[in-house]
């Protein structure tokens, strides 16, 4: 498992869990990560490696007592495999030993049997729209 490595790596798994179309946009998103990181943001961006590969990833930003959740994808190709329930698992230990009091998220409706079987609980629903 890396942390902070390398944002190519932790964006890999994304291309697929996360469809974009092309790469304008994931490499967008590693630009805007990097610069946090260069600000000195406590994110840290974590690729869980099968055989080398990154296969799956997720962002945690501390602040304080609190903890957020972002980026949680596996690749299409290795979901299934509990990937993305081991990557939890570690980064929950972490924040533990971190002191963090609560930890949050947004979900897709996809995701969450997974998150309830960590105890996350929904605060809210909410839509989105678009007006075209």
């Amino acid at each position: 498992m890396l942390t902070n490595h390398d944002l190519k790596q932790w964006a890999q798994p994304l291309k697929t869990a996360f469809p974009v179309g092309d790469d304008t946009i994931t490499n967008e998103y590693i630009r805007y990560h990097q610069k946090a990181l260069d600000n000195g943001a406590t994110i840290l961006h974590y690729a869980l490696l099968v055989a080398g590969q990154p296969v799956s990833s997720l962002t945690l930003t501390l602040h304080d007592k609190l903890a957020r959740f972002d980026d949680i994808g596996t690749d299409i190709a290795y979901q299934g495999n509990g990937y993305a329930t081991h990557l939890i698992t570690h980064v929950l230990e972490f924040c533990r030993e971190q002191g963090v009091e609560r930890c949050f998220l947004d979900a897709s409706a996809d995701g969450l049997a997974l998150y309830r079987k960590f105890g996350f609980k929904p605060l809210f629903n909410y839509l989105s729209f678009i007006n075209e």
